[in-house]
């Protein structure tokens, strides 16, 4: 099996400008997302998933969820917020020595 990691960038939200993204899927097979910020730096955010969860990791936490669900950013409403976030996909073709 080998992990091939297709994104990985950092996401920043703000209140003045895009402070939230909208519910939708990702285009791999797993998404993964870290938050960099402290959670003093920013006020509202976390990550909504269309089942009704809602997750407010705490700094250097990992979330990683399959990226056929639906989930969004909730909207910060004061300061910054930073994640870094991956979309990994898995093949797991055999491979001859």
């Amino acid at each position: 099996m080998r992990l091939d990691f297709v994104d990985v960038f950092i996401v920043k939200y703000e209140e003045c400008s895009q402070s939230f993204l909208e519910l939708h899927t990702d285009g791999s097979f797993l998404s993964f997302q870290v938050l960099l910020s402290d959670k003093n730096d920013f006020e509202g955010g976390g990550t909504y998933f269309d089942d009704g969860l809602i997750m407010k990791p705490s700094q250097g936490d990992l979330i990683l969820h399959s990226s056929r669900m639906k989930h969004a950013g909730l909207p910060i409403t004061k300061g910054r917020r930073y994640l870094l976030v991956g979309f990994v996909n898995i093949d797991i073709t055999q491979i001859t020595k």
